[in-house]
């Protein structure tokens, strides 16, 4: 017998899976302690980081308020403004030019030390980059999720809280602000945040999991059902919102329905040749069939 912690809702104790069924993936293949103890934090900070999003729940979301999408706004006006003065910069403009570029340069080569690993080397270049132009509101979450790789939530807390100052409907920043005070033990002011998040965008379907995580995690398995059905909505493929979704019904009584969806996550599993997670999956729906 084995102890299987699923995200978070409580240890299931699950029996050994049928051969036959297990046999869809691989006949020897049994998880490894690390998957059998899923760290939630770290599953939600992977999801939003330098690198694209496409974790394992592959979805691609454009947010409002996005500075990214400010700061192609103001590329856009500064070439109107070369066109006025017949393509000829002022001379305080260029040096705002040149020092926007020095600071983009430094969040490059933060990127690119974060995603190594060297997140001390990233704040490094992100405070260089913050230095040059204060109102950096990418840097100062950049640099917060890098202040929480290395723990000190605190400071990537002040970081979230500075880059939403700047960008008061960065949805991003919400949540990740959110998912850090959730683990420090504040989840009434996590869904002050979660909210906003989707009242920014109501497309955000990291944000509709993550407030439904909180919610079932808390005994509102009601309210986790209704987030994680906005996430697979949004996103039909999103794995972790079904399997989540069936611990919650599974806990208001509703078995047919949790084996139902953890069929479904198990499926998606297999097609991604995600044998621990497989395997986690199936246990779990051999152990409530029983």
């Amino acid at each position: 017998m084995l102890k299987l912690s699923l995200l978070g809702f409580g240890l299931l104790t699950v029996a050994l899976v049928a051969p036959s069924v297990r046999a869809a993936v691989s006949e020897n293949r049994s998880p490894s302690p690390a998957s059998q103890n899923i760290d939630r934090q770290q599953r939600r900070i992977s999801k939003f980081d330098f690198n694209e999003r496409n974790n394992s729940n592959t979805e691609f979301e454009v947010y409002v308020g996005n500075p990214e999408k400010r700061q192609e706004t103001l590329e856009e006006s500064r070439e109107v403004s070369r066109t006025l003065n017949n393509g000829k910069l002022s001379k305080e403009e260029k040096e705002r030019v040149e020092q926007e570029k020095e600071a983009k340069s430094y969040y490059d080569r933060a990127k690119t030390r974060a995603t190594s690993g060297d997140h001390i080397g990233a704040i490094s270049d992100l405070n260089l980059a913050i230095r040059l132009q204060p109102k950096y509101a990418l840097a100062y979450f950049q640099r917060g999720m890098a202040k929480y790789r290395l723990n000190n939530k605190t400071g990537a807390i002040a970081d979230y809280n500075l880059a939403i100052e700047i960008e008061s409907k960065y949805a991003e920043a919400y949540r990740q602000r959110a998912d850090v005070k959730s683990e420090l033990g504040d989840k009434k002011s996590a869904a002050l945040d979660y909210d906003r998040a989707i009242q920014i965008n109501p497309q955000y379907t990291q944000a509709y999991f993550h407030r439904g995580y909180d919610r079932a995690e808390s005994g509102d398995n009601q309210g986790g059902i209704a987030d994680f059905e906005s996430a697979i909505k949004l996103n039909p493929q999103y794995v972790d919102a079904y399997r989540s979704r069936a611990i919650a019904k599974y806990k208001l009584g509703d078995k047919k329905g949790a084996i139902l969806d953890l069929n479904i996550a198990a499926q998606m599993y297999k097609d991604r040749q995600d044998g621990a997670s497989f395997d986690q999956t199936i246990a779990i729906i051999e152990k409530i069939s029983n």
